[in-house]
Parts: structure tokens; C-alpha cells; sequence
């Protein structure tokens, strides 16, 4: 072999080195894009999730609450009863 043939087997070694780096860089990055998306998606998945339960805990603390007030109320209304009771006694 001349060195003209090795020079231009050698070359076309390098080329196609690069050729190979830059296909498995493809690879990789759909690879990657494909675990990101993933990712994103399990993401909106835990989102919506947490937002159902967090939409049914507001709506159980809301009761709570609104019973809450209806049992003050009562407990106002045993007291200011009582109270007049006192005052008349």
C-alpha cells in the first residue's frame, strides 16, 4: 500500500468514525427526549392526581367548617338562653 492508499484509508476510517459518533449522538438524544417526556408525563399524572385530593380535602374542610359555625351558633343561642334564665331568676 502507497502512503497516497493509507493516507486515504485512513481518512475514510476518520469519516466514518465521525459518522458513527454522531449517529449514536442521535441515538442518545432521542433516548433522552424520550425520558424527559416520560418524565413530564408522570409529572402530570402525580399534578392531577394531587390536584383531585386537594380538591376533595378543601371540599371536607369547607363542611367542616360551615358545621363548625352551625355549632357555634347553637352553642350561642344555649348560652344567650341561659344567661336571660339567670338574669330572670
Amino acid at each position: 500500500m502507497s502512503i497516497k492508499e493509507t493516507g486515504l484509508a485512513f481518512c475514510t476510517a476518520i469519516e466514518n468514525e465521525v459518522i458513527q459518533i454522531r449517529a449514536d449522538q442521535q441515538e442518545l438524544a432521542q433516548d433522552l427526549t424520550e425520558r424527559i417526556n416520560g418524565v413530564a408525563n408522570r409529572v402530570k399524572a402525580l399534578d392531577a392526581k394531587f390536584d383531585t385530593r386537594f380538591d376533595a380535602l378543601e371540599k371536607a374542610m369547607q363542611e367542616n367548617h360551615k358545621t363548625a359555625q352551625e355549632n357555634h351558633t347553637k352553642v350561642m343561642d344555649i348560652l344567650v338562653g341561659i344567661q336571660r334564665k339567670l338574669e330572670a331568676a
